[in-house]
């Protein structure tokens, strides 16, 4: 980052956003705090605690969910009670999820994330989760299109264009599908 700027102040939370350094991240006094929030936590009670705070302090929220390139925009700065993740999650909050066991947080998450739009392979990566798999699979190739999804979201927002909230896709594989039967050696 400081090859890119130089005078960027950077602060580092080596434990991450947790309950004792999430006032910090989102800053207090006059001029402090953030202008976008990017999310990308692994930490379900994390992704309720960030979006909570950021509408709190009218901060938009963006998120890239890294399957299908799903993107997720959060207007909190132009709707200030609008429902975390769309409403996908009811009227949790972070101290319910602190509460919520292995299997209700998986079912919880899977209604944040439309499992019913899940990919066939994250589909069967879902079950794996906390067996064999630490966290939720990602790709380089999803990474970068995530990145880029994010990237162009936030200079358009922070540059002040009318931007709705909204989830919205970049599904590669419906924009270049692959030929099955000639994969399989069964076409024509």
């Amino acid at each position: 980052m400081y090859e890119i700027d130089p005078y960027l102040d950077i602060e580092i939370y080596r434990d991450g956003v947790t309950p004792e350094t999430v006032e910090a991240f989102f800053g207090t006094g006059p001029g402090a705090g953030l202008d976008l929030l990017i999310e990308e936590c692994d930490t379900l009670w994390a992704k309720f605690a960030a979006r909570e705070h950021a509408r709190d302090r009218r901060v938009p929220v963006l998120m890239d969910a890294n399957d299908r390139g799903l993107l997720d925009v959060e207007r909190f700065d132009l709707e200030p009670d609008r429902p975390l993740f769309h409403g996908r999650a009811g009227d949790s909050t972070a101290q319910d999820v602190r509460a919520l066991d292995a299997a209700q947080s998986l079912d919880l998450l899977l209604r944040i994330v439309d499992a019913d739009r899940l990919s066939p392979a994250m589909t069967d990566a879902i079950g794996r989760i906390g067996r064999t798999l630490s966290s939720w699979p990602q790709l380089a190739s999803g990474i970068m299109l995530g990145a880029a999804l994010v990237t162009d979201t936030a200079r358009r927002i922070l540059l002040g264009a009318p931007l709705p909230s909204g989830r919205h896709y970049a599904d590669l594989e419906a924009l270049v599908p692959a030929d099955h039967a000639a994969l399989l050696g069964t076409a024509p």
